[in-house]
């Protein structure tokens, strides 16, 4: 019985290695799913409010850059807004378009699209940096030039948060380098604050931080930070903020009572020494809602008040008068 056993094993085995593989039946292949159109959302633009942790060494980004520049999507349905900048020099323009769902208060989409190209002025050279659709919801975000280099290199570029509540002073969040000669995109400063502004050199960065952070003064090249509080006492909001000239004084305003009236009650005008951080309340809670839009000359700011109008405002004594 034993060796019965033994043998029907033995024929077993051989019967099995002698099957052919194509005789198995293979495992059932998956079909791929299509990969749908928009693409994945980006994130969400809602305001942290933790103190971002400093990144201090410059990370280099994948450039965004189409060899083929990119064709804009029908967007028939969508409300477009465009706008564009040119570089100081002329050779340059870039356009930004931007594609919400919302047509008559209703949504048409789950999805806007935003679109940031840089072009050559005489047509030889067109950069797509941004081309993607994202999520649409209660805040969203929107590519933004900021600043264009003043040795004709570079546009840094951000993205502007345009957030689900009350924020009265917002330009932007994070600080890209978008390489005018080959179109590659390097980030220069992680997401940090909701108003930037360069200095006029782009050595230096100053800005609103996130949270309870004042006004910082980071440096580009090391990424070493100094921050003042800016507090005046009541409920604000800063931005604004413009350079002198020389690069040695920063202005800005605080919105008094954002959001309560109008979108604020009143605005109070600052000026900050960047080397030593003291700080010098030139006009105080002032009801026209100046705010500081350019630093004309050594010793005169150009404001813009509520209405549209400007004024001129001494930058030692804060003495204001109608331009």
């Amino acid at each position: 019985m034993r060796r019965t056993l033994i043998f029907v094993l033995l024929a077993t085995l051989l019967f099995s290695a002698c099957v052919p593989m194509s005789t198995l039946t293979p495992a059932p292949t998956a079909t791929p799913l299509p990969i749908p159109t928009p693409a994945p959302a980006a994130t969400s633009p809602i305001i942290p409010t933790v103190t971002p942790t400093l990144t201090e060494e410059v990370a280099a980004m994948p450039s965004t850059v189409a060899g083929t520049p990119t064709a804009t999507p029908n967007l028939t349905d969508f409300r477009v807004d465009m706008w564009s900048s040119t570089s100081p020099d002329g050779k340059w323009t870039a356009q930004v378009i931007v594609a919400l769902p919302v047509i008559s208060g209703a949504a048409v989409s789950s999805s806007y699209y935003t679109q940031l190209k840089v072009s050559k002025r005489d047509g030889t050279t067109e950069w797509v940096i941004v081309d993607e659709w994202a999520e649409w919801g209660l805040g969203y975000a929107i590519p933004q030039p900021l600043h264009w280099s003043h040795d004709g290199r570079y546009l840094y570029i951000t993205n502007k948060p345009v957030p689900d509540g009350c924020a009265v002073f917002v330009n932007g969040s994070d600080l890209r380098r978008v390489d005018l000669s080959d179109g590659s995109v390097r980030e220069i400063v992680p997401s940090v604050g909701l108003w930037l502004s360069l200095s006029p050199d782009e050595t230096m960065l100053a800005y609103i931080g996130y949270g309870d952070r004042g006004l910082v003064i980071r440096d580009l090249a090391t990424g070493a930070e100094r921050e003042t509080k800016l507090d005046p006492g009541k409920d604000y909001q800063a931005g604004h903020i413009i350079w002198s000239p020389d690069g040695t004084t920063i202005m800005l305003a605080l919105a008094i009572r954002p959001c309560s009236t109008d979108w604020a009650d009143s605005t109070s005008i600052m000026r900050v020494d960047v080397t030593t951080l003291e700080r010098v309340t030139l006009l105080q809670e002032d009801k026209r809602l100046l705010v500081p839009v350019e630093w004309a000359t050594a010793d005169k700011v150009l404001l813009k008040d509520k209405g549209g109008d400007y004024w001129l405002m001494d930058a030692t004594t804060g003495q204001v008068t109608k331009k």
